[in-house]
């Protein structure tokens, strides 16, 4: 079941989960940016560029992983009513 909240109109509408569009920053960090990065030929610490930005990748999409759960729990407990964050 959908919780609703009022809308300007009178009728209830579903609240929508915004923060879901948090999930798209990890495909644009590998997919999109990795290509720009890949071109640099940059060897910190001896280590390729890619390398490092895909690591960080890892840890980005971790924490945002996290978040998105974060929220969404919290969106449950308000719809259920319990206080448990």
């Amino acid at each position: 079941m959908t919780p609703t909240h009022s809308s300007p109109g009178g009728r209830a509408a579903p609240r929508r989960r915004w923060y879901l569009l948090l999930l798209v920053i990890p495909y644009l960090w590998s997919v999109v940016a990795a290509a720009r990065v890949g071109t640099v030929h940059a060897l910190p610490g001896g280590v390729p560029l890619l390398l490092w930005w895909m690591l960080a990748g890892v840890v980005v999409t971790t924490f945002t992983l996290a978040l998105v759960w974060r929220m969404d729990e919290r969106r449950n407990a308000d719809r259920d009513g319990r206080a448990d964050g």
